[in-house]
């Protein structure tokens, strides 16, 4: 019973790990968009600079984005992602892979048939920069 709790537990502090990185990386991105609608001069130095990984840790939606453009022939599931990223080293908790794999999907940066993920077209992106120019106006 106690290792059902604890379980559960773990799952849940993940997924809020997984938002509090979400939210992190949204708000560098309107810092980044700010930067350029603003003129600023420090933006391509802003947009330059690669994020830097936390010490130990893999950089998990660099990783996901990454493997589901290699598969994007055959589309890959949450269990089938982390499997292909552990034959290469890499271990990725399946609950915050699945939790991330949705998030892209509501982002618009993955498509979902129902049983794998795929990038999605072009067109279906949205334009982060292009919604906040249409907002201001």
């Amino acid at each position: 019973m106690n290792k059902i709790v604890a379980d559960r537990l773990r799952a849940e502090l993940e997924r809020i790990e997984a938002q509090i990185e979400a939210l992190t990386n949204e708000a560098k991105g309107l810092r980044r968009a700010m930067a350029l609608v603003e003129g600023d001069s420090a933006a391509p130095a802003v947009l330059a600079s690669p994020s830097q990984p936390k010490k130990g840790r893999v950089p998990i939606k660099d990783t996901v984005i990454s493997l589901v453009m290699e598969n994007k022939a055959t589309g890959l599931n949450a269990a089938t992602l982390v499997s292909v990223a552990a034959a290469r080293g890499i271990e990725l908790d399946r609950a915050s892979v699945s939790s991330l794999l949705s998030r892209l999907k509501k982002d618009g940066v993955l498509e979902y048939d129902g049983n794998v993920y795929r990038p999605a077209a072009p067109s279906a992106r949205p334009n982060p920069v292009a919604q906040l120019t249409r907002a201001a106006a």
